[in-house]
């Protein structure tokens, strides 16, 4: 899972790279060689859209959500270790609910042929389906975490189940405090 959600950053910074390229030949173009390539605002939101979602795994893999872990330095490590498993049940219920949310809009869209109001004619469909798409790969990366976690949680490594969950009181000592 980790590979995939690699790849897919390293290639959704390629787009986003290849987006700023059209959104540069957009600025000239407009401004002194009096043509448009129509669309690109639109792609842009699309872009934004979609790179968030795909975004999610690899900033979980990559312990870059935000946590507050004032408190949790100073628990017992056992504690501790729980509400760490328990913050990565907390995230998977965050994520389903996105992607609950999202097939509901993708659904809707689908059911009424929704088409972007747009030069474009976008049949919102497409980009809803890779949004969702990113957000179903947040929920499946957030499940394998919360497995990995619960599996080392019972092993009672407290600090393989810190760094699933992208905690920085990893580095404790048996009384819980920071060594």
């Amino acid at each position: 899972m980790r590979r995939l959600v690699d790849a897919l950053a390293v290639a959704t910074g390629w787009v986003l790279t290849a987006y700023c390229f059209a959104v540069g030949v957009e600025i000239v173009g407009r401004r002194y060689l009096g043509f448009s390539l129509q669309g690109v605002d639109e792609i842009g939101g699309y872009l934004m859209a979609i790179v968030v979602a795909f975004g999610f795994s690899f900033a979980l893999y990559e312990g870059a959500h935000i946590r507050i872990d004032l408190l949790l330095m100073h628990l017992p490590r056992a504690l501790a270790m729980w509400l760490n498993v328990a913050a990565l049940a907390g995230l998977l219920v965050f994520a389903l609910f996105l992607a609950w949310r999202a097939w509901i809009v993708f659904a809707q869209s689908y059911a009424i042929k929704a088409v972007a109001p747009t030069p474009l004619l976008t049949p919102m469909v497409v980009p809803q389906s890779v949004w969702m798409g990113g957000l179903l790969l947040f929920v499946l990366a957030t499940l394998a975490s919360l497995v990995r976690a619960v599996r080392h949680g019972l092993r009672g490594e407290d600090e393989a189940v810190a760094e699933l969950a992208g905690s920085s009181a990893s580095g404790l000592s048996n009384d819980g405090r920071i060594r």
